[in-house]
This record gives structure tokens, sequence and C-alpha cells, in this order.
């Protein structure tokens, strides 16, 4: 068996992100499906958090991710970026540090 292509899916529903290369642990790649959007519906709701998955929302298709891996020569540390710009929610830009 070869392997032709390597991907991981940092945050659930959005697109993957192409590795050259990756560990393997006992959970899998790291970072693989560790996060979610979530909307944020107010101190008020019920459930404030409501997870948010292309499935319900299929405009989220749009979305762009970039896992930017942490750097221990350097002491950077890694990132994964969301962005996209739809109507709906004007310009989406996202940033979580690993």
């Amino acid at each position: 068996m070869r392997v032709q292509a390597l991907y991981t899916y940092p945050i659930k529903s959005l697109r993957g992100v192409s590795l050259p290369s990756s560990s393997l642990t006992h959970h899998g790649l790291p970072y693989d499906r560790r996060f979610c959007l979530v909307q944020d519906l107010g101190e008020t709701a019920p459930q404030r958090y409501k997870p948010m998955f292309i499935a319900k929302i299929p405009r989220m298709a749009l979305f762009t991710t970039e896992l930017i891996m942490p750097d221990a020569e350097t002491g950077d540390d890694g990132a994964i970026v969301v962005s996209g710009t739809v109507s709906w929610m004007s310009a989406l830009s996202g940033r979580m540090y690993m």
C-alpha cells in the first residue's frame, strides 16, 4: 500500500489540510477533529453555544482552514486559522492557538 495524500481535519465539518508528513498517535493524527465551530446564542438562551455543522449550514464549505504547526526550534506557537467571506457572516476570520 502507498499513501498518496495525507489530510487532517482540525475543525469538524470544515475543509481538510494537506500534510507533507505526520506522526500517528493512539488517537489518530494530531489535531484531527479536535475542535468545532459554535454559534453564540447569547446569555439568555437555554443552550448558549450551538455547534455548527456543514450538514446544517452547507455554506460552511466556503470556509478555509490552515494548520500552522508549533516550531520547537523557534518557539513559535502553532495555530489553526479559519477564514472565509460569505454574505451571511460578512467576513469570518478566527485563530485558535494550540
